[in-house]
């Protein structure tokens, strides 16, 4: 605690001010997520996993990732079991997510500097909500989209 003119004042009143904003809440959406992704690139290629993308992370150097929930729809599908649906995954890079829209054949993979042009500058962010379906996450000093989801940082 400090004291300034006979006042107390707690030492963490600013720490808000200075913490980043490691991952934030968005509106969900459904997605596709490649399953490699989940077994470090070993096994699983071409096969797609159903997800709702549910927050979105910024990190510096690194690509724009998002925190996903398995819904394991796929698995009603194919009548498998379903061990998929609810299981949750943190940082997914974009490179992983596919949109969830009729297709006619499952889109190859994108490098990650053609899905996100440059990395993510900053850990803060912060979300705005757009017209329509579309949000806006507002960084440091950067633009880009994807998704539906609009990034500054």
């Amino acid at each position: 605690m400090l004291k300034a003119r006979g006042k107390t004042k707690s030492k963490k009143s600013n720490l808000g001010d200075r913490l980043a904003y490691l991952q934030s809440n968005i509106p969900h959406f459904k997605c596709w997520v490649r399953r490699e992704y989940t077994h470090n690139h070993e096994q699983y290629h071409g096969e797609f996993l159903h997800a709702m993308a549910i927050a979105v992370t910024t990190m510096p150097n690194r690509c724009l990732s998002f925190q996903v929930i398995f819904t394991g729809c796929e698995a009603d599908e194919e009548g498998d079991e379903n061990v998929h649906g609810g299981a949750m995954w943190a940082r997914m890079p974009i490179t992983a997510l596919v949109a969830d829209e009729p297709l006619n054949e499952w889109p190859s993979a994108m490098a990650v500097h053609d899905a996100q042009p440059w990395d993510c500058s900053s850990y803060n962010h912060a979300v705005r909500l757009g017209q329509g379906n579309t949000m806006s996450l507002v960084g440091k000093d950067r633009w880009y989209v994807s998704c539906k989801v609009y990034v500054h940082c």
